[in-house]
């Protein structure tokens, strides 16, 4: 969880442009829920972040990355919960050379629970409606297992829907807020110090993914998250899990696999334009992570996409 009092702001280099996305809740029963959605890592600069007209829980059942949340950034790794409430802009990425499941509830929790006593009703509507960054934006399970627990157990009863599942449900959601405001009276003490250390690295992060191919060096890096040299290593290191140099050159090395698969470029083009110095070190590089060269991965690639293109073929002539 995030510490309100010391949450660092995270300026991106570019302006990002913020879309809406309502959802229609039933007035009797304002919960829905979005069929399993997979996030992928994008070597592309984020331009665009996203805001709905309710409370948004996601559970991520597999894999690991970071959200960038009201102007921050927050990781998250396997068995973690989000709680973005309405009108706070938000956008979701993975890690290199990775992909997470997500799976999201969309509800008004005051509306859904008639029976709220005046007093709990408003504690909710403090911590989850008042905008002032009252309750955590990512929870884990290492800190609140009941809490996830309860949220995996929403999610099933509104996967299966079986008989009596609403009430089950609101069963479940009453629960969850009473958890949830129990853990805002105490959850200071569950301050998770990765998380302001990968705020602090931020500014390299989203400079890293928008000018990867120029030829940065990790003293520019270190400079633009105001930290020395040695410090920004070893920061680098324990959040991300490669040496800032190694995430550059992954960086680099899925922006060309991009380009390999979805264009004609020669090699060398190719290389040079995801920021390799030369074609032998492009190829050093590539073979290093993939143990191929870039031409026969991209021939294997092209290989293995011509039967099912071939197949599509044949399914439009039976049609």
């Amino acid at each position: 969880m995030q510490n309100k009092s010391k949450n660092m702001q995270f300026e991106p280099n570019i302006i990002l442009k913020s879309k809406y996305c309502p959802l229609s809740l039933q007035p009797d029963f304002p919960i829905c829920i979005m069929e399993e959605d997979i996030w992928y890592f994008s070597s592309d600069p984020i331009t665009m972040v996203h805001f709905h007209n309710c409370i948004q829980i996601g559970y991520c059942s597999n894999g690991d990355g970071y959200s960038y949340i009201n102007n921050a950034l927050y990781p998250y790794s396997h068995d973690y919960i989000s709680i973005i409430p309405a009108k706070i802009q938000h956008h979701f990425s993975s890690n290199v050379n990775a992909h997470s499941s997500w799976k999201w509830l969309y509800l008004e929790p005051v509306t859904m629970l008639p029976d709220l006593t005046p007093d709990m009703g408003r504690q909710l509507m403090r911590i989850l409606y008042d905008g002032k960054h009252s309750i955590p934006y990512m929870i884990g399970a290492d800190t609140e297992p009941g809490i996830i627990s309860v949220t995996r157990s929403i999610i099933l009863e509104m996967e299966k829907k079986k008989r009596g599942y609403k009430e089950i449900v609101r069963s479940y959601v009453y629960i969850l807020m009473l958890m949830l405001l129990r853990m805002v009276n105490q959850w200071e003490r569950y301050v998770i110090e990765p998380r302001t250390n990968l705020q602090l690295i931020g500014p390299a992060l989203q400079y890293i993914t928008q000018y990867y191919m120029d030829q940065l060096t990790i003293g520019q890096l270190a400079a633009m998250c105001h930290i020395s040299v040695t410090h920004f290593r070893r920061l680098f290191l324990k959040i991300m899990n490669y040496s800032p140099l190694d995430y550059i050159q992954m960086v680099r090395l899925e922006a060309a696999c991009v380009l390999l698969l979805r264009t004609d470029e020669s090699v060398l083009n190719i290389g040079s334009r995801c920021g390799f110095s030369s074609d032998t070190s492009f190829n050093r590089q590539f073979r290093k992570h993939f143990d191929t060269t870039p031409g026969r991965w991209r021939r294997e690639i092209q290989c293995m996409k011509k039967p099912e293109e071939q197949r599509d073929a044949v399914s439009d002539t039976d049609m």
